[in-house]
């Protein structure tokens, strides 16, 4: 977890955002079964949104924030992290497939 928060803090993400902690949250469940990660929508926003008493729409926007928040602060960071495979803003699910790839090196 404190690889989780410590990535996030270097992308220029604060633990101020809810969206923070829904990715602390999603990369940890993520971690446990990758298979979550293909199953983004129907599977692992719902479950961070119960652990959280959220709902799972919620939890989406707030990682979308975090993710945007990574790209602007830290784009370069990010495409270390995606390999230079980024030409774009990644999506949500890109953003915490790039998270738990890099935690798995780890």
């Amino acid at each position: 977890m404190k690889e989780i928060y410590s990535l996030l803090n270097r992308l220029g993400v604060t633990a101020n955002y809810r969206g923070f902690y829904y990715c602390v949250d999603a990369v940890s469940l993520a971690l446990e079964d990758s298979k979550r990660l293909s199953l983004v929508t129907k599977r692992l926003y719902p479950e961070v949104a119960k652990q959280n008493d959220t709902a799972p729409h919620c939890v989406e926007r707030d990682i979308r924030t975090v993710a945007r928040l990574g790209w602007k602060r830290n784009r370069e960071l990010m495409m270390q992290l995606a390999n230079g495979t980024l030409t774009e803003e990644p999506t949500v699910s890109q953003f915490l497939a790039i998270l738990v790839a890099y935690c798995k090196q780890l």
